[in-house]
Formats: structure tokens, C-alpha cells, sequence
């Protein structure tokens, strides 16, 4: 079966190519979009060179692909350059069939070091059953329902249906029901005297503050990176009426999107800057900076901030939020939480434990 595959390493250099070969475009069944693409092009920490996808094709068709995301990471008081490995995709009539661990393993020997924060169970199972991997962390994915979401609901039912004369009138009386929940657990003292300051950028400000807090953080930031990361997520909705297949990887666009920057302030005094993501009724914080001693408001501003924008759920891997909502013992419909493994490969082993990844780095 395999004897007329072909794996191609495509760099950034030809990735650009690609791009702007309106031919290529004119290809059927293509497995992403000219906007996931082009996140791969505008990684400011990519060098031409830098090998960014791997495809494996039969004949001209695409069958399978792995994406490979250039980022920093600290080593000490210095940095090292990581791959993220990304994008696992085959086609569906070659799944089941290997190509995906072929893909990985060019991946992995096509750069020393290498992390890995995606990916299935049997993905995970197997890298670390070849003794290249540890695991560096434990991260909690959680999903807090606050109400019924068809699309969150599709991330452990796919074939989740119900008919919109149900749907909608259920819905809507649990947003009545929940926000009354919200407002009962939301404590007055901590909500008192917060405020809240939207923008379009991480002005300098922001960059000052978090600059103060990722020394924690197992991802370097800088301007330029942080730009182009908060720009990736308005990639990432889930569309109604898309099929199964095209639901996670090929960065469609289109459906409710809040992305932006947001301070957070306790009187005077800035507290926290986040990377507000509101898809769909679906809350993500991609970036999550707070002070020591504000836990207590940072809940009360989110419990606030779901009343005022009808969030259905809250998604975070974070495992610093996912303490501050236990503590403040969010109130929610049902909540199903489980453990991700990340990954590092053996040349990373004396990077220093116990940092954070922050949900909007990684693979995307």
C-alpha cells in the first residue's frame, strides 16, 4: 500500500512558495486553508531553512501531514530553539494505517529538541514507549459547562444532534438559571472597585507586566511572538453545518469571534493581563497573567465576564485557573477534566521544571 507514498519536508523558504502558487489552490480536498498556512509563515521565531511541514502525498494527493512550530524555550539563563510537533492529520481512508507515526518520526529526527503537547492517546503511548520522551507536565484539560454548547459537545459526542426546537428553549432557560448561580457565588468584596480596559494590541503596559511574570513560563515571549500567537486563535472556531473532517485543523474562519488583550485593574493598581478568546460561547484565556494575593477577583471578573457575554463553557488547560476556580468553587452544570501529557525530547531534559505553559502556546 505504501510503495507510492512520498514524504515531502517543506521549510519556510517553500512554504512561501506554496502560498503564492495559485495552482497548488486549485488542488481537491486540500486539508487546510490559506490562513493556516500562513500562521506557519508568520512565526517570527521560524528561519528559512527550518523545516515547517511534513506531507506525504500519492501522486498528487495529499494523504497525510504533520506541521512543525519553531518557538523558544529557556535553558537556564540562555534559550534553546524547540519544534512544536502540530497537525496530525491523514486523510480518512489511510487512518488506521501508520502514516501518522511515520510522519512523527521524521519529525523527531529532524531536530533534537522537540516538545509535544498534542497529540492522541496511542501518539503519546508510543513516543514515550520509544525512550526519547519524558513527560515534563501534567496538564488539567477542563471543560466547565456552564450551559449546553453544541460545538463543546461535539469534543466527546461527534454525532451530538438535537433539534433546534429543543436546543433553543433549553438553552436559554439554563442561562437564566446559571447566571442566577453566578450572581449568588460571585462574592461582593471581590468584585467591588474592578475594572476593565479592552485594546487591539498588547501596548506596553501589558508587555512591562508580563514581562514580570514569564520568567515562570516554559515559552519565551517577546513582542513579535506574542502578536503572532493572539492573532492564531481567531483561527480556530468551529463552524455549524462544516463537516467532522474539517472541524479542527484547517483554520476556518468565520464564526463569533472576541479576540483581545484586556487589563485588569483593582482600584489604580493593574492586577492581571489576559488574552481574552470568546468562540462560539466557548471562553478560552490563550494568556493568563495575574498578581500574587487577586485570586479572589480574577474569579469574580470571570464569573462577571460570563454573565455579560453568555458563556456556555470554559475551556483551559491552564492548571494555575482551573486552582482559582475550584477555590472559588465556580458554579457550573458539569465539568469533565482529564490529564494531557507534555512531552520533551531527551536533549531537553535539563531544561528547568516545574514552568507553566500557557494554553496559547504550543502547538496550535
Amino acid at each position: 500500500m505504501f510503495e507510492n507514498l512520498k514524504i515531502e519536508t517543506y521549510t519556510l523558504r517553500e512554504l512561501r512558495q506554496l502560498y503564492d502558487d495559485s495552482r497548488f489552490w486549485l488542488s481537491k480536498e486540500l486539508p487546510f486553508t490559506r490562513p493556516r498556512l500562513q500562521q506557519y509563515i508568520a512565526n517570527p521565531f521560524a528561519e528559512e531553512g527550518d523545516p515547517l511541514w511534513l506531507m506525504m502525498r500519492e501522486g498528487s494527493e495529499i494523504c497525510a501531514y504533520l506541521g512543525l512550530i519553531p518557538d523558544r524555550v529557556r535553558v537556564g539563563d540562555a534559550w534553546a530553539k524547540v519544534f512544536w510537533l502540530t497537525s496530525w492529520w491523514a486523510t480518512p481512508r489511510y487512518r488506521g494505517k501508520h502514516l501518522a507515526e511515520r510522519l512523527t518520526d521524521m519529525g523527531t529526527a529532524s531536530h533534537p529538541n522537540i516538545a509535544i503537547n498534542s497529540g492522541s492517546p496511542w501518539t503519546i503511548k508510543k513516543l514515550l514507549a520509544s525512550g526519547k520522551y519524558q513527560v515534563y507536565m501534567l496538564r488539567p484539560r477542563t471543560y466547565w459547562f456552564l450551559n449546553i454548547n453544541r460545538s463543546a459537545l461535539r469534543e466527546f459526542r461527534p454525532n451530538f444532534r438535537l433539534p433546534g426546537l429543543i436546543y433553543q428553549p433549553l438553552h436559554g432557560s439554563l442561562s437564566c438559571l446559571q447566571n442566577m448561580r453566578l450572581r449568588g457565588r460571585r462574592k461582593p468584596a471581590n468584585a467591588a472597585d474592578l475594572t476593565v480596559e479592552y485594546g487591539n494590541c498588547m501596548d506596553s503596559e501589558c508587555l512591562e507586566f508580563i514581562d514580570r511574570h514569564t520568567r515562570k513560563d516554559f515559552s519565551i515571549k517577546t513582542p513579535e511572538s506574542l502578536s503572532w500567537r493572539m492573532q492564531n486563535a481567531i483561527n480556530h472556531p468551529r463552524l455549524e453545518g462544516v463537516s467532522a473532517r474539517n472541524l479542527s485543523y484547517f483554520g476556518n474562519v468565520g464564526a463569533a469571534v472576541m479576540s483581545y488583550p484586556l487589563k485588569l485593574f483593582k482600584g489604580e493598581k493593574l492586577i492581571a493581563v489576559l488574552h481574552l478568546l470568546v468562540t462560539d460561547g466557548i471562553l478560552r484565556l490563550p494568556y493568563m497573567y495575574l498578581d500574587s494575593n487577586f485570586e479572589g477577583n480574577f474569579a469574580a471578573f470571570i464569573m462577571q465576564l460570563c454573565m455579560t457575554n453568555q458563556i456556555d463553557v470554559i475551556y483551559s488547560q491552564n492548571p494555575h485557573f482551573k486552582s482559582i476556580m475550584d477555590a472559588n468553587r465556580l458554579p457550573y452544570l458539569f465539568c469533565k477534566s482529564y490529564p494531557m501529557e507534555m512531552l520533551i525530547s531527551k536533549a531537553l531534559w535539563d531544561v528547568e521544571k516545574d514552568l507553566n505553559l500557557q494554553d496559547g502556546d504550543g502547538a496550535f
